[in-house]
């Protein structure tokens, strides 16, 4: 019967953090095998997780974390916790898994920055940016641009008088290879 786990986790998310709800979490799923996990998890998701939208804007560079993320990054760690005993999430078949691979960002805020952007709204503004370049901005984007692509590792320096556009032309670069 999960009634007891349920009280178990009701009684320990009044007086305990998140890290150590995910801790008592697994210890659920490793030794006691409760019958229906993912519900024990719907039920107390928010409080196993109610650390982690402070940790994802502060260690992961993502500015308002959406409650998928949220809940996401907290399965991502409930399965770490799993794994340095020798389980997994993807033992318990009916519990959901994390989908986005937070190790990659872990430690390092500059890649955890870089693999948060929305790519989809980069397109939208790098198509907006390069309808508005002028002829001369245009030759030079496409001449970054085709060495980026074909890895010719040149060098260039855009000279022009303070107004001339060149932190616009850098910045559409930027936004495209992003």
């Amino acid at each position: 019967d999960d009634g007891e786990w349920d009280q178990c986790l009701k009684e320990a998310s009044v007086m305990r953090s998140g890290s150590q709800l995910r801790a008592l979490f697994a210890v659920i799923l490793t030794q006691c095998t409760p019958t229906y996990p993912e519900k024990l998890w719907l039920n107390f998701r928010a409080n196993i997780c109610d650390d982690l939208c402070h940790r994802l804007h502060h260690e992961h560079a993502i500015e308002e974390p959406t409650e998928n993320q949220i809940y996401d990054y907290g399965l991502f760690l409930i399965d770490e916790i799993l794994r340095d005993s020798n389980h997994s999430l993807a033992r318990c078949s009916s519990m959901p898994l994390w989908e986005h691979n937070w190790d990659l960002c872990r430690g390092n805020r500059l890649i955890a920055e870089q693999l948060t952007w929305d790519h989809e709204e980069l397109r939208k503004l790098v198509d907006n940016h390069t309808q508005q370049l002028n002829d001369e901005q245009c030759a030079a984007y496409h001449s970054v641009l085709n060495s980026i692509t074909n890895r010719h590792g040149n060098l260039f320096f855009l000279n022009g008088p303070a107004g001339s556009g060149k932190t616009f032309v850098y910045n559409t670069l930027a936004m495209k290879v992003r």
